[in-house]
C-alpha cells in the first residue's frame, strides 16, 4: 500500500467516524442549556428578591402601626 493510499484510507476512516462531531454537538448543547439555566436563575432570583423586599416592608409597616 502506497503512502497516498494510506493517507486516503485514514481520511476515509476519519470522515466515517461520527464520534467526534457528536461530542462537539453535545458540548455545544450543554453550554447552551447551562447558559439558559443561569439566565433563568438570575431572573427568578431578582423577582424573588423583589417579592421578599415587599413582604419585609409590609411586615415592618404592620408591626410599627
Amino acid at each position: 500500500m502506497s503512502t497516498q493510499e494510506k493517507l486516503f484510507s485514514k481520511l476515509a476512516r476519519f470522515h466515517a467516524d461520527e464520534g467526534g462531531p457528536t461530542a462537539v454537538e453535545y458540548a455545544v448543547l450543554l453550554a447552551m442549556l447551562v447558559g439558559l439555566m443561569i439566565a433563568s436563575i438570575i431572573m427568578v432570583g431578582d423577582e424573588a428578591q423583589a417579592i421578599s423586599d415587599g413582604v419585609v416592608e409590609g411586615l415592618d409597616e404592620a408591626l410599627n402601626n
